[in-house]
């Protein structure tokens, strides 16, 4: 996949959100793995004095985040939310996540709190473990499974 101004975060989340689930659809293909480009996660860093101002402690924290996340999870897929043709840019499930988890409320105790008083929620890259290259320069390749 290459794309005149989309990142590789962008052109790896078009590969995974739009062309492999088109080309998974085809008859005989079991899977297209994807290859290359910058596979965001979303962070969430406390803010500890935060916490504290609330009566909240670490553990309470963690123990609800998970029905937190799983919550904000409940998202459309990328393929019905952007037309890639139309679309400069696309919105990815990431930004999307994080955007949720931003106005999403944590609730402690009977106490609701927008996560986003608590915490920095940000977007980093994971650790990269492949690369693909044409040319001389990083693209994004779906590697189709027959």
């Amino acid at each position: 996949v290459e794309g005149g101004g989309l990142s590789l975060a962008e052109l790896r989340d078009l590969q995974t959100s739009v062309v492999a689930p088109a080309l998974e659809d085809c008859e005989g293909v079991v899977e297209v793995a994807t290859v290359g480009g910058h596979q965001p996660e979303i962070r969430i860093e406390v803010d500890t004095p935060s916490l504290r101002k609330h009566g909240w402690s670490l553990r309470q924290f963690q123990q609800s985040l998970p029905s937190l996340l799983q919550s904000a999870k409940q998202l459309p897929s990328a393929r019905e939310t952007s037309d890639p043709s139309t679309s400069p840019s696309i919105m990815t499930q990431c930004d999307q996540l994080r955007d949720k988890l931003y106005r999403q409320e944590i609730e402690i105790g009977g106490q609701k709190v927008p996560l986003s008083d608590i915490a920095l929620i940000y977007e980093s890259p994971t650790v990269r473990y492949g690369a693909f290259e044409k040319d001389g320069n990083e693209r994004v390749a779906g590697i189709v499974h027959i």
